[in-house]
């Protein structure tokens, strides 16, 4: 009876709202930063989408037309694309961010130091690709006042680094050896 009550009660609310909407497929953090492109931050509604993204993704209050921004956007976007954020306004905090990798894949962040390697300043963004002449496109904020692909030269790299939710790539994974003995297997379970 309870069952028959659960079912017309499904077919009801089926019936006035339609089928419950299946989970939007997630998004990584090169496709959730390209909905970015071109925001400006000396433009008014560009300058209030930002701010508005920084605090809501990623808790960060401020305003693009005053503060440095990069880091904030980084941390926008993988929030958005569901990792955990550095919750910091230094580029350079994302240096020990996710996990280390050597050869970047689009969408990986790429850490960047500013005046000199040991000064602490930098600039983060996303690898977009290696242009084969010492230098990577990067998808990041704050490039020229927006959000923007450019060109960083590859000798001012301080860090590669994926999201945890980002691993795409068995290499990455931690290799399996299998046992020398069969029996270690079975007596282990």
């Amino acid at each position: 009876m309870a069952f028959t009550l659960i079912r017309s009660v499904g077919r009801l609310v089926g019936d006035l709202y339609g089928p419950s909407p299946t989970p939007a497929k997630k998004k990584s953090p090169l496709q959730v930063a390209e909905a970015y492109l071109g925001r400006h931050e000396r433009d008014s509604d560009d300058a209030y989408v930002l701010s508005e993204f920084f605090k809501n993704a990623a808790g960060l209050k401020l305003n693009p037309r005053d503060t440095a921004w990069c880091a904030a956007f980084v941390n926008a976007v993988v929030a958005t694309a569901g990792e955990d954020s550095t919750n910091s306004l230094m580029a350079r905090s994302f240096e020990n961010w996710g996990l280390p990798v050597d050869e970047p894949i689009p969408g990986d962040v790429v850490v960047f130091w500013r005046v000199s390697r040991s000064s602490g300043l930098g600039h983060v963004g996303f690898f977009v690709k290696d242009n084969g002449d010492g230098t990577i496109q990067v998808l990041g904020g704050n490039q020229g006042d927006k959000v923007s692909i450019q060109r960083f030269s590859k000798a001012q790299v301080t860090a590669y680094r994926r999201g945890k939710g980002q691993i795409t790539d068995h290499h990455e994974l931690q290799e399996w050896e299998e046992p020398d003995d069969i029996s270690e297997v079975e007596s282990a379970s």
